[in-house]
């Protein structure tokens, strides 16, 4: 669809079509947004998903493209970047939290997996995060403690990343040290969401997908990355307790959301 050309001032990035109920899904790294899209593409089509929406604003506002029309967006980006883009009311908002450990071990093993090189060019932060998994050796306790420490060396979204996607503009933990208040925040915003799912609770997702869009699709599990190899369990328990610091404030959101969307779907 040819999209009319707007004033500078208030340029809207993404557009609905309105065939069906726009939505954008609020992609949070590492916590299953791969296999929602797989099945929103049920619903809205292969072609019908805009993905990647920090990249294509990025383009439109410099002018390299023209406005996104679509009824669905992966806005792979922290909700307050994607609520300053006019035209974000237009869209009902969706998150999908994961089990903050098992989403901390699908990270490393992910980094693990692309490597220093798939991770970016020399120099990046994200690189460096790799070449640290890349160098570690998560079966001693030294080895992690090192990794952990390591850490505060590098500006890189890592810790705490549902609350930080949630609250705030910025990812690094060098900038913005996460608290319960921001759990509190974190809580609010979810309350704005039409639908907020847990990975490992995916028909019921699904459903509730269904229900907010009210397509007539079958639901049914899709897997996004799975099988692969990794270099750290979701068992190991001496990681599990020398990186807590990590998605502390992570597992104090998902378990009070679970509760909280748990009791008003009861």
């Amino acid at each position: 669809m040819r999209v009319q050309p707007q004033r500078a001032g208030r340029l809207v990035p993404f557009l609905p079509l309105k065939k069906q109920v726009p939505l954008a899904l609020l992609a949070i790294p590492r916590c299953g947004a791969g296999s929602v899209v797989r099945f929103l593409e049920r619903i809205y089509g292969p072609e019908g998903i805009a993905r990647g929406a920090e990249a294509l604003a990025e383009n439109i506002f410099a002018r390299r493209m023209q406005p996104v029309t679509a009824d669905c967006v992966v806005a792979d980006l922290p909700l307050v970047r994607w609520l300053h883009f006019s035209g974000a009311a237009e869209f009902l908002r969706v998150a999908v939290l994961r089990s903050p450990w098992a989403r901390i071990v699908s990270h490393i093993n992910h980094l693990a997996e692309i490597g220093p090189d798939g991770a970016g060019p020399a120099g990046s932060s994200r690189r460096a995060l790799a070449e640290e998994v890349a160098r570690t050796d998560f079966g001693s306790r030294f080895g992690v403690e090192r990794f952990f420490n390591r850490l505060r060396l590098i500006d890189v979204s890592f810790d705490n990343i549902q609350v930080r996607m949630l609250v705030t503009g910025t990812m690094s933990a060098l900038v913005k040290k996460i608290t319960l208040r921001d759990v509190d925040v974190a809580l609010a915003e979810l309350e704005r969401f039409a639908v907020v799912g847990f990975c490992e609770e995916q028909l019921e997702l699904q459903r509730a997908l269904v229900r907010l869009t009210g397509a007539s699709v079958p639901v049914g599990a899709v897997f996004e990355g799975a099988g692969k190899g990794s270099v750290l369990s979701v068992r190991n328990s001496v990681a599990r307790e020398v990186l807590l610091p990590l998605y502390e404030m992570d597992q104090e959101l998902y378990l009070r959301a679970r509760s909280h969307w748990l009791a008003r779907h009861a």
